[in-house]
């Protein structure tokens, strides 16, 4: 995958889960800065970041993993 291929499924990534850039960074634990500069292609996306993973999984996964999150928030 190219770059303007990467930039382009990450925007329809995030949108099919309609997700705002703020959501989304807020997830992968960076700026909506650093995502947006990523989507406009203007920095590139470390395999930290976890952008890989979010263009790999489907929604249902997402979903399943910021409730388990706020599960283990409310059980603390």
């Amino acid at each position: 995958m190219n770059d303007i291929e990467f930039i382009e499924t990450l925007k329809q990534k995030r949108n099919a889960c309609d997700y705002s850039q703020s959501r989304l960074a807020q997830e992968l634990q960076i700026s909506r800065q650093n995502l947006n500069e990523i989507e406009n292609g203007k920095t590139k996306a470390s395999m930290e970041s976890g952008l890989l993973h979010f263009l790999l999984y489907q929604r249902e996964y997402i979903v399943f993993r910021l409730s388990w999150q706020q599960r283990l928030q409310y059980t603390q």
